[in-house]
């Protein structure tokens, strides 16, 4: 019998972010496991109207990979140096975050092997899949969601689906809410990330939606173990990685470091963090591969983050953990609702902090040390149990294709 072909459309397109890869790696993982043929679709998508950005002068007078753009780029690296020479240190990161591309690049070639399609023939060469699948991370956010992430194409006897579809939301505009309504009540099947998204959908679509694990929880420790690979650091040591570049969390990481006296590593994902880490703990990591990612989350004492892939593998790998509020929950932005539905399932809500309503002085350490391997063990209980409700789930929507 012929396989069973699905479609991936997610985050993907030139997108470094440890997260979105390894929840792309994850789905197409399990989806293959299930004994179906899963591609992740790697194309250029559309912003919706309401989410294009602003066009940027600078990018069509000196255009990347022109000699142009070189030139240009060299005489900054030049004026930088003689004007700066303090932040020799930061070339030095940045030069790290090259490497760092280059591995994440390595990643996604050897263990995901992304499908190129331009984007003037996407429409046709999906023609070819049972199944199109859009999810997971951040898929329908209105601030990075593309059109294409809402299956705008005719179904033509295809099942059309969402896993794990996450707009990281508590609250849509009229504008953005006519997206959803416009394209998605022709899909088979609708699951969101959060309990909130499940909020918004339901009485706006009039549908059920199934709320379901990120990708990346799907599967154990002992499967993200083949992937890991080594990487130097300390033999005890208390990892901090945010992407709010809020300086009472740097502020805040240090603290508990010292009080637990332990060196901080500082993992360092992007360019905008090489000036609010600088100076921060004893130890930055810039050019970490996505293997050598789940390592230093695997080894460390500690996690200390913003962000909720950092906290996912945190509780895959039974780390003693603590969320940072990057934003109010009342800001339009606020993301904190995917920590609040996968921590209230698991009992492990009281690991969000906010450092503006408890600063950092009230933090307990004994607290910090509470998170035991017995009470892993409740939570490992839970996490199987949900586990299996999302796989099912996905079973639901790949057994409705007719081979």
């Amino acid at each position: 019998m012929t396989k069973k072909r699905v479609a991936i459309l997610t985050l993907f397109h030139e997108n470094g972010n440890y997260g979105a890869n390894l929840q792309a790696y994850a789905l197409r993982q399990v989806i293959r496991f299930l004994g179906c043929k899963a591609d992740v679709i790697d194309c250029e998508f559309t912003p919706p109207e309401f989410n294009i950005q602003e066009f940027r002068w600078q990018n069509a007078l000196f255009p990347r990979g022109t000699l142009r753009g070189f030139v240009v780029h060299m005489l900054k690296v030049v004026v930088m140096f003689v004007c700066h020479p303090s932040q020799w240190i930061d070339w030095r990161v940045k030069c790290q975050l090259k490497r760092r591309e280059k591995r994440v690049s390595y990643f996604r070639k050897r263990h995901i092997e992304p499908v190129a399609v331009k984007k003037e023939e996407l429409t046709s060469f999906l023609e070819d899949y049972d199944v199109l699948l859009t999810g997971s991370d951040q898929v329908w956010n209105p601030t990075y969601c593309s059109v294409e992430h809402f299956l705008p194409f005719e179904k033509k006897g295809r099942i059309k689906a969402a896993y794990g579809a996450s707009i990281g939301r508590t609250v849509l505009s009229d504008e953005e809410s006519n997206i959803f309504l416009k394209n998605l009540p022709d899909f088979d099947f609708i699951s969101v990330r959060e309990n909130e998204a499940k909020e918004l959908l339901e009485p706006l679509l009039n549908v059920p939606v199934e709320v379901v694990l990120d990708p990346t929880l799907l599967l154990a420790a002992a499967d993200w173990d083949k992937l890991t690979e080594p990487v130097k650091t300390p033999e005890k040591y208390i990892l901090f990685a945010a992407y709010g570049y809020t300086k009472s969390h740097r502020d805040f990481a240090q603290k508990i470091a010292d009080s637990l006296e332990l060196p901080l590593v500082v993992l360092t994902a992007d360019n905008g963090e090489i000036e609010s880490n600088r100076g921060v703990g004893d130890m930055q990591i810039a050019d970490a591969s996505p293997g050598q990612f789940l390592t230093l989350v695997r080894g460390a004492e500690f996690v200390i983050t913003d962000s909720y892939h950092f906290t996912v593998f945190s509780i895959i790998y039974h780390r003693k953990f603590l969320v940072l509020k990057r934003d109010p929950d009342s800001a339009v932005v606020s993301m904190n609702s995917r920590f609040y539905t996968l921590l209230g399932e698991l009992g492990l809500l009281e690991r969000v902090i906010d450092l503006d309503a408890s600063p950092a002085s009230v933090v307990d350490i004994g607290f910090l040390k509470d998170l035991t391997e017995e009470y892993y063990g409740i939570v490992e209980k839970k996490l199987i149990a949900l586990r299996e409700k999302s796989i099912s789930f996905l079973k639901l929507i790949l057994g409705e294709v007719k081979a």
